[in-house]
């Protein structure tokens, strides 16, 4: 005895299967799986930019506030299959010195080389390490909201693409 098995909406889940890796990587903002990443570097580049600040506080009597502005979530190209985010200071150079004097053009300092003096020291300053702090305190929280995300995200793109039972 032969037992007939029907599924209904077989071939839209065969396409859904298909095509859903684009769903989730691809697009102009890298789908959800992007959406999420920027969220959870999200966490981390707000705790930057206390530990950055404290770091500022630590060395220096004047400070205008742009490096902490400058810290952002950049999407990179990522060689190989999935997404990439990577947190990093804008690019730009220092328009004026603490006090308002120019600098030359040769003298420009700019945003990335601060944060790295900052990070590691100098010849002539101590190090103020802002980056892994900042990172070892938010990492865990950032991996749960990256988590959450995506699997919110996941259910939400399978109630719309699968069908719906009747």
């Amino acid at each position: 005895m032969a037992a007939v098995v029907s599924i209904r909406g077989a071939d839209r889940i065969n396409a859904l299967l298909r095509d859903l890796p684009k769903l989730v990587t691809q697009g102009k903002t890298g789908g959800v799986v992007a959406k999420s990443l920027r969220k959870g570097a999200r966490v981390i580049v707000n705790q930057e930019k206390i530990t950055l600040q404290q770091a500022i506080d630590v060395g220096q009597v004047y400070s205008t506030g742009e490096l902490v502005k400058k810290i952002t979530v950049k999407r990179k190209k990522y060689m190989g299959k999935g997404e990439r985010m990577m947190i990093t200071l804008r690019k730009g150079v220092y328009k004026n010195r603490a006090g308002g004097v120019a600098r030359s053009e040769k003298a420009t300092l700019s945003y990335y080389a601060a944060g790295l003096m900052l990070e590691h020291g100098s010849s002539k300053q101590p190090a103020t390490p802002w980056v892994r702090p900042a990172f070892l305190a938010k990492s865990q929280e950032a991996f749960d909201v990256i988590n959450d995300h995506l699997l919110r995200s996941l259910e939400k793109l399978a109630q719309t693409h699968l069908p719906q039972e009747q």
